[in-house]
Parts: C-alpha cells; structure tokens; sequence
C-alpha cells in the first residue's frame, strides 16, 4: 500500500497540472483587429452602448452555449453590435471568464475604435457600430486557427 501512495500523488498533481495548463491556455492571445478610420468620444452614447454590449456578452455566451449576439441603442451612429463566441469544448465558466478578460482587454487593444475584434485561443469578441451579423469576416484572412490537441 505505501508503494501505492507515490504513484497516486504523482497521478493527482499530473491531472491538476493539465487542468490549470489547459485552462490558462484559453486565454493566449491570438490577434487582435482595430479599426483605426472610426473612433468614438470617451462618455458618448456610442460608448454607453459599448460598455452596455462587452458587459453582457460574456454572461449570454455562457449560458447559451458559448455564443451570443446583441445590439443596443435606437439608431446610427450611436448603435453598438456585438458577438462573443467561445471554442466547443469550452465550459460555461471558463468561457464566461475568457470573454470577461477579452472584454476589459478590448479598451487598451483598440481604445476609442468603434470596430474591434480580440481572438483569444477559447474566445472571441467583436463589436461594431455597423452589422456584421451573418456577414463573413473578409478584412484580414491571414491567419488560421487550429487546434494541435486530440479530439
């Protein structure tokens, strides 16, 4: 029995260090997309709209399968769009906090930008004061995801 006890130590602290490993690599930073022809002033109804979108996406995106599309404001210019969406094996925790930390990142990555995407390995976030909804995102198709893990 107390060759035993090594053994299932060293098992318990492998499968901890996967599962910290893993979750802390949703958060690795991809690319990020700013449009730099557009800004918004700090305190407009542009930004209350923002702030009220980044706030509620990562919530929605949790509890609905790791998406969530959604606008607020009456009408142009001041309208926000914006979608949150998290990789399928993603759980509802850690795409919740993915997106939180893509949201609060969003500020210092595009500051005043009224169109802005941040890429994370388990998340994304992008917001507009234009519909992009069911358009396809042609702007910059360099890069490529994938994931080197087995499924």
């Amino acid at each position: 029995m107390h060759s035993l006890l090594p053994l299932l130590l060293l098992g318990w602290w492998c499968l901890r260090l996967t599962a910290t490993t893993n979750a802390d690599n949703l958060k690795f930073y991809i690319t990020t997309e700013c449009s730099n022809n557009m800004n918004y002033t700090r305190g407009s109804a542009f930004q209350a709209n923002l702030d009220a979108i980044l706030s509620s996406l990562p919530d929605a995106a949790a509890a609905s399968s790791g998406f969530a599309e959604n606008t607020t404001g009456a009408a142009a210019p001041d309208k926000a769009y914006g979608l949150a969406q998290c990789r399928g094996d993603v759980g509802a925790s850690d795409c919740r906090s993915c997106l939180n930390d893509t949201a609060h990142e969003m500020a210092s990555a595009c500051p005043g930008q009224k169109n802005a995407m941040l890429i994370y390995e388990g998340c994304m976030l992008r917001y507009s004061n234009a519909s992009f909804f069911g358009d396809p995102y042609t702007s910059n198709p360099i890069f490529q995801l994938a994931n080197n893990e087995n499924a």
